[in-house]
């Protein structure tokens, strides 16, 4: 009996660097997955330090009565910033604020500008920050991180819950 052995049969000897290959494939796709969670959590922190830091600005702002028109909205902001130990520099800016009636529109505070005596303030802050931390120096690109506040001091409620 003449046996054949089938075309797509390969010796041993053949074989012994295929499996090397695909656990350094394997290893890769595990460090570039590593890295896109490591950046993804970078910016993620760094929105909600933003965040909280102009939800804070603008409590103070409308708690300690600062206008738009007359510059102490923005001192008293940057002041609470400057207190809570976020430094504005080239990178971070804040946005000159918005003071208005606050309007509550379906569970949310929305600013309306007027000509009536201004209730409460809108507060913006930006930063730049680079894209990726590990693709940093390949990519290069700088994204910027912005987080708003809208705080009033008389009117609607402190706080709401929806269920």
């Amino acid at each position: 009996m003449n046996y054949r052995r089938p075309p797509s049969y390969i010796p041993a000897l053949q074989q012994r660097g295929a499996v090397m290959i695909m656990a350094a494939g394997f290893m890769l796709l595990g460090v570039l997955c590593l890295a896109l969670v490591v950046d993804t959590g970078r910016l993620y922190l760094n929105k909600r330090n933003l965040q909280r830091a102009i939800d804070v600005a603008a409590l103070e702002v409308a708690s300690r009565g600062g206008q738009c028109d007359d510059g102490t909205a923005l001192s008293i902001a940057q002041e609470s910033l400057a207190r809570n130990g976020f430094v504005l520099n080239s990178t971070q800016r804040l946005i000159s604020p918005v003071c208005g009636e606050v309007v509550i529109d379906n569970d949310i505070r929305i600013l309306v500008v007027g000509d009536g005596l201004p209730q409460g303030v809108s507060l913006r802050i930006e930063q730049d920050t680079p894209a990726s931390l590990v693709a940093g120096g390949i990519i290069g690109n700088i994204i910027t991180i912005s987080a708003s506040a809208v705080a009033s001091a008389k009117g609607g409620p402190l706080a709401m819950l929806t269920l």
